[in-house]
């Protein structure tokens, strides 16, 4: 069985080496503008680490987003930054790597109430056409409904990439989206939706508990596509929190060193994870850990 290894949290990384304050987003969509190098820095140490996938600076660069701080006139620059940074770091350390596109919400993270329902498949679109020709494939992540998941995998359609979808889950029950769905439920919707270019099925920016019960859950359901994770090093999100104004007020588990980390995704490996990496606050050490993993299980 071969295991992928994505590469870690970005924003998180860039505040830890003082790239950034610590109570807005923004500031690492302009750090694409006014320190490239730290970006690409941070993609140089993930790949160091042994990550096979770099995941391109674009989580924060939807229009929507950088409108908010008056930054809109620059959306085309930051994207087209974020893909050149990720594309030098691979020419420097890895050439044999693959870039994803990150494709984010469209507006607050964790908050089905914010998805705009109308304009979903307008957005999604602008979005993915702007990176599909930098990018090797897209990683829609962070999703809380399965309209979020169909809408942007309908715009990933309209081009020759294909998509990994991933999900954003409630921290404690079953395996349910933020949004109220069931983890099984929303696959149905989307097996529903007819064929779609989707690649895998991920779970990320949860808890890495959270993130096992669902790899249960994925394994038990038998999918055709492989499956993974990636958690965060976040203690559970407090209810309406929305990842739009940052991450200031949420706390950071001391029990998540690379080993320990590493003890969690091998349980998801051990049940059938194929794709495993970090989401927030997983740094370059988390990766290497699990390349170690990987490597001499």
């Amino acid at each position: 069985m071969t295991v992928r290894l994505l590469d870690g949290g970005m924003g998180q990384e860039l505040r830890k080496r003082a790239v950034g304050p610590a109570d807005s987003l923004i500031f690492s969509a302009r750090a694409l503008l006014d320190a490239p190098g730290a970006v690409q820095s941070v993609h140089e140490d993930f790949l160091r680490a042994g990550a096979d996938i770099l995941t391109a600076h674009t989580y924060v660069t939807n229009r929507w987003r950088l409108r908010q701080e008056k930054l809109d006139e620059h959306w085309s620059a930051i994207n087209q930054a974020a893909c050149e940074v990720a594309e030098a770091a691979r020419e420097a350390i890895n050439p044999g790597a693959l870039i994803a596109g990150s494709v984010p919400p469209l507006r607050q993270a964790y908050q089905a109430d914010f998805v705009p329902t109308a304009t979903l498949d307008a957005e999604y679109a602008e979005h993915v056409l702007m990176l599909a020709p930098r990018v090797d494939f897209f990683l829609v992540e962070t999703l809380s409904t399965s309209a979020e998941a169909i809408a942007a995998a309908r715009a990933v359609a309209t081009t020759d990439r294909r998509a990994w979808i991933s999900f954003t889950l409630e921290e404690e029950g079953p395996p349910r989206l933020r949004g109220g769905e069931p983890l099984a439920a929303a696959l149905a919707a989307i097996s529903a939706a007819g064929p779609l270019p989707i690649d895998a099925i991920l779970v990320n920016c949860s808890m890495p508990e959270a993130v096992g019960y669902a790899m249960a859950e994925l394994a038990a359901l038998d999918l055709p596509i492989p499956f993974g994770g990636y958690a965060n090093g976040f203690g559970p999100i407090p209810d309406g929190f929305g990842l739009t104004a940052g991450v200031a007020d949420l706390a950071e588990r001391a029990d998540l060193d690379p080993d320990t980390y590493a003890r969690h995704v091998a349980r998801w490996i051990a049940n059938g994870a194929t794709i495993v990496g970090g989401c927030c606050q997983i740094g370059p050490a988390h990766i290497a850990r699990l390349r170690e993993l990987i490597d001499h299980p």
